[in-house]
């Protein structure tokens, strides 16, 4: 309340109404002696009081009430506004016309505080009004261009017109003639338009002053008319003054008497009006340091009784200390023997704390273990549930009832899938299991498979989907699996929060090339400011009531940072709501040693169970059904839809094992058996093994197939148990081999991919 009533009462002193504003600040007074003594809200208040009392004419008053606000400040180490009161005081000083006091209370303030450009402002303006009051022209010049500088700081014409204007002056003065000539050029130049406008009237009086300076009588006549035009110069302001003397000069050399006459009597009612001021103003000083004396003569008289006072009292002081130190001596040993038995205390109270930290460290741990391994085990059975769905959508026999039943049961056990595979994320990385390795990584590869992957659901909701990866390095030596996970997490929030617009992958070093910046833009929904951080925590997202429009654990981003400080990087956003997201990952660029972009292979691995398999696959349903059935004998499992980019992903040696649907190799345009032959021939000058999977007919001959030079050739129908044994079996023998199984002997476990 009393914070309202100070801001009201310094409104009614900035519109001139101070008689309105006193009862005003003066309650408010009352309030903080009561509730904030020796507050800066205290200080602040009784500066407004000294306002109106300098105001009214009451120097003293206003004077007591700034040195009081000085003191207030002090002690709160208020030190700006402390700086503040002392300008103040100097302003006192110089309307009483003692200039040399009212200088040194300005160049304390400038002392006391300068990191506020508007206030250096202030203070050096103020200090350059005194000098050239004192005739030290060459000092108001220094400090009006260290003002100046302030002015362009803080980038206001309003405030760079006022302080040209008085430079300009200044140099007149010093018959600085050019330097003059180019503060008033500036100056008309901003005071065009805008609240500078308002101060043109002082530049061209400036401008007159400096025309009159060089003899050209009739152009200061000009400039003047100019500046007076429109005003009662019975009327003008003190800052008005200094021009109506130059004005009386000028039209009394251009012999326009009456004008001169005009000047001269405003030029004299103002300087009567200051004279009275500065008398009043010194008079007031005059009786305050008089009655100072007073007081200072009563203060001596009051000390000598002091003295006689203290002489009696330290007689009495040293028999009482004697006393008191035998006192203290006992207290001294009663607390050594409370300390001893608190110290005891405190120690068993420690321990019993380290009991009580290890028994909760071991709960979390057990917590945290029993997570991870119950979201492990929901896995193998859940691998199951999704794999029988996905037999079960491949039977033809199947009603278009029972297959959309099917369906829903497939993608709510995706959807778990992913819920768990993010709680076994979550579990490791409390457990500090994540581990980074760092391996020759075909970075481009990444990118553009991940880009595949999600090309289809952006389609799928007519989104266009960018990737920008030229500028990205094609190999760098990281944790591809762990960046994999990264981009991909990204993409799918990407794509899932877009509803219109764009999605755009991009990459590059960054320009000191010690990082590797990879950026995920969307056009979508965006992120209010209050969320931007808690994103990343675990479980929080912004759409998060029982009513949500988009579906999700929470845990995505929470992963996808962490993953990013494990590898060394920063995983970061900037959005807007409705204007889209930008997440970008920065992690160390790290080149392979031989700093090509060639890959290097390292040796065909021992077992399927240690191979990168790579399954080329066009039909998006198969590639889930395939997937679920090869990851558990594979290291991993990776799925593109075409012969082209599997060529792209052996040469970037992404994998170690092809399994290829001949069918799903077509290039359009051309006879099928030609992209075969290619993704035969690319294979086999990397040293990678290929499995070709196909039912014989005319445009897959069996003659031709077996010329083809493929590794192994896997003719379907085929069920699940004997494809993988066909794939082991490449591990086992080296020589190719051509599997031709009897389709009789397993029919209930026989499909057709």
């Amino acid at each position: 309340m009393a914070t309202a009533e100070w801001l009201k009462g310094e409104a009614y002193i900035r519109i001139s109404e101070p008689a309105k504003a006193r009862p005003i600040i003066d309650a408010a007074l009352a309030r903080v002696a009561i509730h904030g003594w020796n507050t800066k809200l205290q200080g602040d208040l009784m500066r407004s009081r000294g306002a109106i009392a300098a105001t009214a004419g009451n120097i003293v008053e206003a004077l007591q009430d700034y040195q009081r606000a000085h003191d207030i400040f002090r002690a709160a180490r208020e030190v700006r506004s402390q700086a503040i009161s002392l300008q103040d005081i100097g302003q006192i000083y110089s309307d009483a016309g003692d200039y040399p006091r009212a200088l040194d209370y300005y160049s304390q303030a400038g002392e006391l505080y300068s990191a506020d450009p508007g206030f250096r402002l202030s203070t050096f303006n103020n200090r350059a009004e005194v000098l050239r009051l004192l005739g030290r022209y060459d000092e108001a010049e220094r400090d009006y261009r260290g003002a100046l500088k302030s002015a362009r700081e803080l980038g206001s014409p309003l405030l760079k017109v006022q302080i040209l204007a008085n430079l300009a002056s200044a140099e007149t003065e010093r018959h600085k003639f050019g330097a003059a000539g180019q503060a008033i050029a500036e100056a008309l130049g901003l005071s065009r338009s805008g609240d500078a406008a308002s101060l043109r009237p002082a530049v061209y009086a400036a401008a007159a002053k400096l025309k009159a300076a060089q003899g050209d009588v009739a152009g200061a006549a000009a400039l003047l008319r100019k500046t007076f035009a429109g005003d009662d110069l019975t009327k003008t302001t003190m800052p008005n003054k200094e021009f109506h003397a130059t004005a009386a000069d000028v039209f009394e050399k251009l012999g326009d008497h009456a004008m001169a006459f005009q000047h001269l009597k405003a030029f004299e009612r103002l300087d009567k009006e200051a004279s009275r001021l500065t008398a009043s103003a010194a008079s007031q000083l005059m009786a305050a340091r008089f009655d100072f004396q007073n007081q200072k003569q009563k203060i001596f008289e009051r000390d000598a009784r002091i003295h006689q006072q203290q002489a009696e009292f330290r007689t009495k002081l040293l028999l009482s200390l004697f006393a008191a130190a035998t006192i203290v001596l006992v207290l001294l040993l009663i607390s050594a023997l409370r300390i001893r038995k608190s110290r005891n205390e405190t120690r068993a109270a420690n321990i019993v704390l380290n009991q009580t930290n290890t028994a909760l460290e071991k709960a979390l741990k057990a917590k945290t273990e029993f997570l991870a391994t119950t979201s492990h085990e929901i896995r193998t059975p859940l691998n199951g549930i999704l794999g029988m769905a996905q037999i079960l959508l491949t039977n033809p026999r199947l009603d278009a009832e029972a297959r959309e039943q099917v369906q829903v049961v497939f993608g709510a056990g995706e959807a778990m899938r992913a819920l768990v595979d993010d709680i076994l994320d979550v579990a490791k990385m409390e457990t500090g299991e994540v581990a980074v390795v760092q391996e020759d990584v075909a970075f481009r590869a990444i990118l553009e498979d991940a880009a595949r992957l999600w090309s289809g659901h952006a389609a799928a909701k007519d989104i266009a989907l960018h990737l920008e990866i030229g500028a990205a390095p094609a190999r760098i030596l990281s944790d591809g699996a762990r960046l994999r996970q990264i981009i991909g997490n990204l993409l799918s929030n990407a794509v899932k929060f877009t509803r219109e617009g764009s999605v755009t992958l991009r990459a590059h070093a960054a320009d000191d090339s010690e990082m590797l910046v990879v950026e995920v833009e969307d056009s979508g929904i965006g992120i209010p400011a209050d969320h931007i951080e808690r994103v990343f925590e675990a479980f929080h997202q912004v759409d998060g009531g029982l009513d949500r429009q988009f579906s999700g654990t929470g845990l995505g981003l929470s992963i996808c940072r962490k993953l990013a400080h494990a590898l060394g990087g920063e995983l970061s956003v900037v959005s807007a709501v409705g204007a889209g997201s930008r997440f970008t990952l920065r992690v160390p660029l790290q080149r392979p040693d031989d700093g090509a972009d060639v890959p290097q292979r390292c040796g065909r691995p021992a077992s399927l169970a240690e191979a990168r398999l790579l399954l080329v696959e066009g039909n998006p349903l198969t590639q889930g059904m395939m997937r679920s059935i090869l990851e558990p004998v594979a290291a991993v499992v990776d799925c593109l839809p075409d012969g082209d980019s599997a060529i792209a992903a052996i040469r970037a040696a992404t994998a170690d094992h092809l399994l290829v649907e001949a069918r799903s190799a077509t290039v359009q345009g051309q006879l099928l058996m030609d992209p075969l032959r290619s993704l035969v021939a690319t294979c086999r000058e990397a040293g990678v093994p290929i499995s070709l999977l196909f039912a014989p007919g005319d445009d897959l001959p069996l003659d031709e197939m077996e010329h083809l030079g493929a590794t192994q050739l896997i003719v379907k129908p085929i069920n699940a148990v004997q494809l993988i044994a066909a794939l082991q079996g490449i591990y086992a023998d080296e020589e190719r081999s051509t599997e031709f199984p009897e389709l009789a002997q397993h029919p209930k476990q026989q499909f057709t991919p």
